[in-house]
């Protein structure tokens, strides 16, 4: 069981993100912004941060980039809409370990999870 920390700005999405978790995974922290993601991981750390890229004060991208250098070792599944390779390739060279394209499923989603996590 990981310890997860979504950071997705949509407040339906992240929602849906929580209950595909719910049972399988620990939800430790919810938040809608770049920096409060960096943030979460750096006070009360994560195994995998399911990173929405468009959020507030920041892109996921630049998050994914500052939670590895704050620790190498969690896991990132970049969950996006942008089914793009130039964004694709930018969220891998940034660190993310799974890039997942909406809409996904439960299934698709957990085992992102499993393959990001320490």
């Amino acid at each position: 069981m990981a310890d997860v920390l979504i950071a997705e700005d949509i407040g339906m999405q992240a929602t849906l993100i929580e209950r595909y978790l719910r049972g399988v995974h620990d939800v430790v922290d919810i938040v809608t912004t770049a920096d409060g993601a960096v943030e979460a991981v750096r006070e009360n750390g994560a195994d995998v941060v399911v990173m929405d890229l468009n959020l507030h004060e920041g892109t996921g991208i630049e998050a994914t980039e500052a939670i590895k250098e704050i620790d190498r070792g969690v896991g990132v599944v970049v969950s996006t809409v942008a089914a793009d390779a130039d964004v694709r390739e930018r969220a891998l060279e940034a660190g993310a370990d799974v890039y997942l394209v909406k809409p996904y499923n439960q299934d698709e989603l957990l085992e992102a999870v499993e393959s990001a996590a320490p």
